[in-house]
């Protein structure tokens, strides 16, 4: 199971909340199902949002419940003149040279 890595780049305060900024990096074999994450890592005790941004095509989706980042991308093959739907990213796939930026809010 794959896991992101997690560099933060400026810590502040709105309202009663603690604001996150940085870069999730994601592992050199992108698992099925999303990369997991664990809460500390983003200096947070509770972790209220994740938003974590598009880089190089690639549409990230965070998945509270279970801890992950979802990673999608155009399907190659999709050839249409409507919306594209977005699959996700195939097991195994090196995403590591990809730094999508984040905000994460909590406690």
């Amino acid at each position: 199971m794959g896991s992101v890595s997690v560099t933060i780049s400026k810590r502040t305060v709105f309202g009663n909340k603690r604001v996150i900024y940085g870069t999730l990096s994601p592992s050199t074999s992108y698992a099925t199902g999303g990369e997991s994450y664990v809460v500390s890592k983003f200096a947070l005790r509770s972790l209220e949002g994740l938003f974590v941004f598009p880089v190089a095509g690639y549409v990230p989706e965070d998945d509270p419940t279970n801890k992950k980042v979802k990673i999608r991308g155009q399907e190659p093959t999709n050839a249409t003149s409507g919306v594209i739907a977005l699959s996700e990213v195939a097991a195994t796939t090196n995403l590591s040279a990809n730094k999508f930026p984040f905000l994460a809010i909590g406690y």
